[in-house]
C-alpha cells in the first residue's frame, strides 16, 4: 500500500485496499489463511474537495442565460438535485405545501435513450426548496 500510495491518489489506494481485503476475507473464511493482513493497515486519507457555490445573483444570471431551461437551472441550483433526479421528477414529486421535491425516480442515458429507474442506492429523498418571488 505504501508503494501504491506514492504513485496513486488516495481514492485509488482506498479502492484497491478494499478489494484486496475483501478477497483475503474469503480466504480467511475458507480457512486458507489465519487472518487478514490487509485489515488494519494505515491508509491515506482522502482530502475533501473545496466546494464552490453560486451566489443568488449568479444563479439568476445562469437562469436568465438558460432561457427556456431557466426553471431547471433554478431547481438544480437550489435543491442540489442531480440531472437524472430532476429528469425523473413527475407532478406528484412536488409537495408545494411543505416546499419539498420528492426524489422517487432517476433518469440515465442508456444506448442513446433516457431510461427512468430507481434513484441512487434505491433511496427516496425529500429535498427542500426556498420560496420564490419570480416565476419562470
Amino acid at each position: 500500500m505504501s508503494e501504491l500510495s506514492a504513485k496513486k491518489n488516495p481514492a485509488v489506494v482506498l479502492r484497491a485496499s478494499g478489494i484486496l481485503a475483501a478477497m483475503i476475507d474469503v480466504a480467511v473464511r475458507d480457512r486458507r489463511l489465519p487472518s487478514n493482513p490487509a485489515r488494519g493497515v494505515n491508509l491515506p486519507r482522502e482530502v475533501g474537495k473545496q466546494r464552490h457555490y453560486l451566489t443568488h445573483a449568479q444563479v439568476q444570471i445562469l437562469a436568465d442565460e438558460s432561457r427556456h431551461n431557466a426553471t431547471l437551472a433554478i431547481l438544480l441550483a437550489y435543491t442540489g438535485l442531480r440531472w437524472g433526479e430532476a429528469v425523473g421528477l413527475r407532478v406528484n414529486s412536488l409537495d408545494l405545501a411543505r416546499r419539498r421535491v420528492l426524489v422517487q425516480k432517476n433518469a440515465v442515458h442508456v444506448g442513446g435513450h433516457i431510461v427512468i429507474g430507481s434513484p441512487k442506492a434505491s433511496k427516496c429523498a425529500a429535498c427542500p426548496f426556498p420560496p420564490f418571488s419570480k416565476r419562470y
